[in-house]
This record gives C-alpha cells, structure tokens and sequence, in this order.
C-alpha cells in the first residue's frame, strides 16, 4: 500500500507499465501507471509485491512507456515491518500494545503516538477492631502520559510497571511502578494512606493515594500527584471513624471522604489510541470508617474500597494502573486488607503510509 514517487527521463504522457521483480521471491507483478510528467510519476505498490517479498531482498522496479521503450530499472530494498507487543490495525494506523515489558523494533524512523500509563498504587490497610481509627485511602493511579515521538529506527525498551500490593498490615499501600517508552516514563500510582491506632498521609505519585482515616481529630491529606501526568488523592473525613480519601486519577482528583464515608477515586481519562474509546488510570476508592455503603473507584478500573461488614477492598483493573481500593475499619479480616493497584500499559502506534 506504500505510494511511490518514481523520477527519470523520457516516462511520456501516455499510459504505461511499471514491473515489479523479485526473482527469489517468485514475484513478477505489472501494473498499469499513467506518469504526471514526462519526467515523473507515482504508484501504490500493490498487496501482490508487498506481501510476498522478503524483508531484506531487493525489487527490481522498471518502467515500460506508452511507446514500448524500456527503463533501465531501480532496486529498492524491502524493510521489515516493525514489531513487539500485540500488534492490531485500525484504518491507516498500525498499533502495538505492550501489556507486559518487552521491545519496540523500528525498521525506519517513523512518528509515533504513544500511550504510557504507569502501575497503579495500592490500597492503604487498616487494624480494624471498630475503635475510633477510620477508613484506609484509596491508591493513587499510575502516572499517565500521552504525545508523538519520531524515534530511530532501532530497538526501544518497553517496561510496563506493576500494581502496587494492597497493604494487608495496617500500613500505607504500596506505590506503582514506572512504565516507559524509552526516555518517556511515567511514575507509579502512590499508595493509600494505612490507619495503625493513628491515621497517616496519602503517598505520592503519578497521582497520589488517598488519605488513610484517624478519629476525626486529626485529618490527613492525599498524596500529591505528578504534574501533566495525574492528581492529588483525597484527605480523610472529620467524623469519629472517619472514612479514608480517595486515590488520585489521571483525569481528577481523589475526592475527600465525607464523615464516615470514603472518598471516591478520581476519574481517569479516555483514549481512542486503538481505534476505540477506552478510560484507563482512575483512582481507587477510600475505605469506610464505620457502617455506611462503600465508596466506588474512579471511571477507568479504579477499585472501589471496603465497607464494614458489606465488601471488600476492589483492585484496580489490569493493564489500566488503576488505584486499589482502600480498607475498612472492620472485624473482618479481608475488609481490613487494602487491594492491589492495577498493572500499567503501553501502547504505541504510527500511520502505515508513512512508513
């Protein structure tokens, strides 16, 4: 499908043929071209030429004018297509997506979109018992980074970061892990904060954690996020047993728990880099401070948090670096354990008639 430009002397007005030869490939393929000057013309190499040649063999191109005179040809060598990742098309663009590390290998410099979300952090633990600690915060999305790059033709480094763990000790989450496109990395989502008899801060990150619950004498904040790549998480509410902030997202910040009730996570951001709509990197939700219904994550896989004695922490979704979802202040042990951030993505894609 790659359009040529073909440049010589004597090519006429009239219709004539370019042929195109690979002898060890078995290739011998006319097509019909009308030049746009006697000295130059253009023509779409056809599916029978591009999908049969070798990468690496060389095509014998000549031109046969309206007046049967014969060209005295040019070689051109057929390049390997690019590969790594998960490789699917939509419309004019070739897009490879890296759902765990690997390699980029570009055969020719080309502009690329790229899509690179960081892990998610994890959701803050929580000791549980029903005293007067509250709700666990909600880990903070992977770092989120959109743009166009023109790299080498060479091999780039994919690394896809992992979900932070969901604390299940009364301790903050733990924080995501960078991805990155070569030089274009992203931070990993920042922990929620845990609740040990006293609450604690949010952790820092692509966006932040949410703060992690004490008993309304003290608030904590959410953790900062990381500028052009996400936002803060929530801080804790002012009631006894009050509820833990909600993690940070690509597209918002962690909403600050109400009272008893946890924070919402923030909302994430929308991508059509595949071809279609898809929200990744939101916020996990804050844990509950005492008997009311759970906070829900950010739009985009971010985890909802734990209610006493209704749910358990949610992780963030995979391959989106979503937030964990935070702890409850509960008897139940599974309702006291923070949830694990979702694993971060890379996506990479180019429009084929550049290549």
């Amino acid at each position: 499908g790659q359009t040529l430009t073909l440049t010589g002397l004597h090519f006429g007005t009239g219709q004539g043929t370019i042929n195109f030869t690979q002898s060890s490939d078995s290739v011998d393929v006319n097509v019909n071209v009308t030049p746009s000057s006697d000295t130059s013309m253009t023509v779409t190499v056809p599916s029978s030429v591009g999908n049969n040649v070798t990468a690496g063999n060389a095509v014998t191109i000549k031109f046969t004018n309206a007046s049967g005179f014969v060209g005295d040809g040019a070689n051109t060598t057929v390049l390997a297509l690019p590969s790594g990742g998960t490789i699917t098309t939509s419309g004019n663009y070739r897009i490879h997506t890296f759902t765990s590390s690997g390699n980029l290998v570009l055969t020719k410099s080309v502009a690329c979109e790229y899509l690179v979300v960081a892990g998610g952090g994890g959701g803050g633990g929580n000791d549980g018992g029903q005293d007067v600690s509250g709700g666990s915060g909600g880990g903070g999305a992977g770092g989120y980074r959109t743009g166009t790059v023109t790299p080498s033709a060479n091999t780039h480094t994919i690394t896809v970061g992992a979900g932070g763990a969901g604390n299940n000790s009364a301790a903050s989450g733990a924080d995501g892990s960078a991805s990155a496109f070569g030089s274009i990395t992203t931070v990993g989502g920042g922990g929620g904060g845990g609740v040990n008899n006293a609450g604690s801060n949010g952790r820092a990150g692509g966006s932040g954690g949410g703060g992690g619950g004490d008993d309304g004498s003290t608030v904590f904040t959410g953790g900062a996020g990381t500028s052009g790549q996400g936002n803060a998480g929530g801080q804790t509410g002012t009631a006894t047993h009050a509820g833990g902030g909600g993690g940070g997202g690509s597209g918002a910040v962690g909403q600050n728990a109400n009272g008893h009730y946890g924070g919402n996570g923030g909302a994430g951001t929308a991508s059509s880099i595949t071809g279609s709509s898809v929200n990744r990197a939101g916020g996990g939700g804050g844990g509950v401070g005492a008997g009311v219904g759970p906070s829900t994550g950010g739009t985009g896989g971010g985890g909802a948090g734990a209610s006493r004695s209704t749910s358990n922490a949610v992780a963030g979704t995979t391959n989106t670096g979503s937030g964990g979802g935070g702890a409850a202040d509960s008897n139940a042990v599974s309702e006291r354990a923070g949830a694990n951030g979702g694993s971060g993505i890379v996506i990479v894609r180019y429009d084929v008639t550049n290549l």
